[in-house]
């Protein structure tokens, strides 16, 4: 610190960033150890009206007299206008092409519309104790929210008339969860509110921890387990799946990861990294490949080579990847709006172009004899082939595909659960496919219900890295085993 108990340098490991200061004690300077240099300007309030990064990009910021942000100019140039009601709510912000997001308030202040830049309103009602008690969208869908006398949430209910229900502990914690397709959760903590238990209907699932909180071990009802190891640092040293497997793992002095361990079927696969001071990654080394990383003063990933080839990235003044060149001659090129949505993808000279104007909200674009048809957030809506079949996408207001009407006018409905991964696909002919997942959204079964008869098609299991290692169907059980860069060894 200097006399006046300002930062002055700041160091972790072997890297290190020194700051500057005016008068005012206001920074005006931020390098890093490589040299890499952030500059700031002020006006006489204090506030920041100009940074510029390591590369020279330049951002700009203006105020009003209350000292709302008023302007904001990014990398690119592209100016941004904040407006605010008499109370400094901010309630609108228009983009550079004339699009904008409005937003209102109630006395309390509190959001009760909001308005996106394709115009579709999602409005808010509240209780007398401030808590969401109803949510609708412009498509007329809504939500529903019920609390207890403490304030957790009870009921979800939608305008279908689905529902999910919430039974919880004294400590607040969720035991109990129903819906209204009768499926049932419960779950269990120990003293400190770690889930020890979880049952549902793909099973039983366990979890023991350390003192520290680390899991040491997890099963399920099926005779699954897995083991974990750490160091004194709190760092995972060991696992021991129940494929078989095992991975080791060794940190340096500063927590990074150099060395995993492998072994599976008798056999050892050593991979090796190097980390700079500023822990990005430099080398990944095994006995199949090297890949080797190297930054720019942003710490933007600029070139990545490899058995493979040499592929090189390139950015805007906001940090957008703007292209892709080297391996194979698969050269890709994109281009962004103001608001840093992608407007272009240019793969091998093909060219995709999709203009944000904010309006209409449906944008049409071609690539060679094939046409699309997308809203102004790049969703698909509609899309038609060389021989001009075209096939149809209705989407919620989560842009999820909820219908979906091919060429032959056939309609596929689907539904979603709390991962908004479907949970059931309605064909037109009447048959049902439905799906289970595990609590990292990995699908775990798959089943067909057909004249009131259901029937499993699939089920799947996967290792820690979320690699299917099992696929049990009808024409038999299929295991895999992957590398370190999740390629197919087995």
């Amino acid at each position: 610190y200097d006399a006046f108990g300002n930062l002055t340098k700041e160091t972790t490991g072997d890297d290190f960033t020194e700051y500057t200061y005016d008068g005012l004690g206001q920074v005006l300077s931020e390098k890093d150890g490589d040299g890499a240099t952030v500059l700031y300007t002020y006006d006489v309030k204090g506030n920041i009206t100009q940074a510029v990064d390591a590369l020279g990009n330049i951002k700009k910021f203006s105020y009003d007299i209350n000292n709302n942000l008023i302007m904001y100019t990014d990398g690119n140039n592209n100016p941004i206008l904040y407006r605010y009601d008499a109370l400094g709510r901010n309630t609108e912000i228009i983009y550079p092409n004339g699009a904008s997001e409005k937003y209102q308030y109630d006395a309390l202040g509190n959001i009760t519309e909001i308005t996106d830049v394709d115009g579709k309103k999602v409005t808010y009602s509240y209780d007398s104790l401030l808590r969401i008690t109803r949510k609708e969208y412009s498509t007329g869908e809504y939500e529903k929210y019920i609390y207890d006398a403490v304030g957790n949430i009870t009921s979800i209910i939608d305008n279908a008339g689905n529902e999910i229900k919430y039974n919880y502990d004294l400590y607040g914690q969720i035991i109990e969860e129903n819906n209204s397709l009768g499926e049932r959760s419960t779950y269990s903590y120990d003293k400190i509110g770690q889930i020890v238990n979880e049952s549902n209907s793909e099973g039983e699932f366990n979890y023991t921890y350390d003192t520290f909180g680390n899991i040491l071990e997890e099963s399920n009802s099926w005779g699954e387990k897995n083991k974990y190891e750490y160091d004194s640092c709190g760092q995972l040293k060991k696992e021991n799946l129940f494929s078989g497997d095992t991975y080791s793992y060794e940190y340096d002095k500063i927590s990074n990861l150099i060395k995993e361990i492998h072994s599976y079927g008798g056999e050892n696969e050593e991979t090796l990294y190097t980390v700079n001071a500023k822990k990005q990654l430099l080398d990944i080394k095994n006995d199949k490949d090297e890949v080797k990383f190297n930054y720019d003063a942003k710490g933007q990933l600029v070139k990545k080579e490899s058995n493979a080839g040499v592929e090189k990235f390139s950015y805007d003044g906001n940090g957008n990847l703007i292209s892709i060149t080297g391996v194979a001659g698969d050269d890709t090129y994109f281009t962004y709006s103001p608001r840093n949505l992608v407007t272009s993808v240019t793969p091998n000279e093909v060219n995709t172009k999709r203009p944000e104007t904010g309006l209409p909200n449906v944008q049409s674009f071609k690539v060679g004899d094939i046409s699309y048809k997308t809203n102004t957030g790049g969703d698909l809506l509609e899309f038609t082939d060389g021989n001009f079949h075209i096939t149809q996408f209705i989407r919620d207001n989560l842009s999820r595909v909820i219908k979906r009407k091919n060429p032959l006018g056939d309609i596929e409905s689907y539904e979603y659960g709390e991962f908004d991964t479907p949970v059931r696909i309605i064909k037109a002919d009447g048959t049902i496919l439905e799906y289970t997942y595990d609590k990292e959204g990995q699908i775990t079964a798959q089943s067909r219900v057909m004249g009131g008869e259901k029937r499993e098609l699939a089920r799947y299991r996967y290792d820690s890295t979320g690699n299917v290692t099992e696929a049990v169907g009808e024409a038999g059980t299929s295991t895999y085993e992957y590398d370190l860069f999740g390629n197919i060894t087995k």
